[in-house]
């Protein structure tokens, strides 16, 4: 009896966000040359996602910092968005993330 309800207390805890964690937000950045939409922590260099289009350019960079695994760096990916039942795959590839360690795509 006392196992299962330290393994339910135990679950419970994990499941509650860590007091110290910060809210990750839409960001969004302008310069001459273009524009950025990230989403992540304010004021950091944490983020896991983001947008960004050039002036002049048709093309959206869009780049996933999460560390996909089993992939390897200039390999072949793509980058899955979805919201509800909307999902949308845009071709990309693996890029070594220096600063992490991780492979993430663009």
């Amino acid at each position: 009896m006392y196992r299962k309800v330290l393994a339910l207390a135990l679950l419970a805890a994990s499941a509650m966000p860590a007091a110290a964690q910060v809210k990750m937000q839409w960001a969004s950045s302008n310069s001459d040359t273009g524009a950025t939409l990230t989403f992540g922590v304010p004021e950091t260099d944490e983020a896991i996602i983001s947008f960004t289009c050039d002036k002049g350019k048709e093309m959206v960079l869009v780049s996933s910092y999460i560390g996909s695994k089993g992939l390897k760096a200039e390999e072949t990916a793509r980058i899955v968005l979805t919201a509800g039942k909307v999902k949308k795959e845009l071709p990309g590839r693996a890029i070594a993330n220096e600063e992490n360690g991780a492979v993430d795509v663009e």
